[in-house]
């Protein structure tokens, strides 16, 4: 769903048959089908469609390590510029990958410019928006999966800017701080499968 910051800025157009400039472009909001954001975009940019699919690029843990993804910032919804006067609106109803053209009432959803530019400004060239926190919290057992001090365990101190943690680990019977990369250490209990420890 989308968020209630960015829904304040999502507004509604009630007639898109009224005579408007060629140049003038309108941001509307499209559903798709799910996981067929991809699939949806390939579409409508076929069709000469301009489209911002903002996605969010985070770690996440799997089979105890951790991989950075990349998914879709906003899950299912896919913003488009139409052209009024220049491009078809009904186009969008019929394409792959899309569920239905977002309506608020009987009113399309129309999307401010400005909230447009704000998501494409934050990303990279692709998009892709970059996950800041780190996935730990101060004082959670943690522990070491590569490097030097592989399979020692600690406490989870704080981040090191984007790529590097601080951690008080185990060594000869005494808490030592060191830092490593932040791909390296995982929740105490991944390695069994079971809940992290909190």
């Amino acid at each position: 769903m989308l968020s209630v910051d960015a829904m304040t800025e999502v507004k509604t157009v009630t007639d898109l048959t009224r005579p408007v400039p060629e140049t003038r472009v309108q941001w509307f909001l499209l559903y798709s089908q799910p996981r067929k954001e991809v699939l949806a975009s390939e579409h409508l940019t076929r069709q000469g469609y301009h489209i911002c699919v903002p996605k969010l690029r985070l770690p996440k843990l799997r089979r105890a390590h951790w991989q950075q993804v990349v998914e879709p910032l906003f899950p299912r919804y896919l913003f488009v510029a139409v052209q009024e006067g220049i491009q078809a609106f009904q186009p969008l109803h019929s394409t792959r990958g899309i569920s239905r053209v977002v309506r608020f009432g009987q009113d399309y959803a129309r999307v401010s410019p400005a909230l447009i530019a704000a998501m494409q400004h934050g990303g990279d060239a692709e998009g892709v928006h970059e996950f800041r926190e780190t996935p730990f919290e101060a004082g959670e057992r943690v522990r070491v999966m590569a490097g030097p001090f592989k399979d020692l365990e600690g406490v989870f101190e704080r981040a090191s800017g984007q790529e590097r943690v601080h951690v008080l680990l185990d060594v000869l019977g005494a808490a030592n701080r060191v830092t490593l990369e932040a791909g390296l250490i995982v929740p105490m209990a991944t390695r069994c499968g079971g809940a992290r420890d909190r």
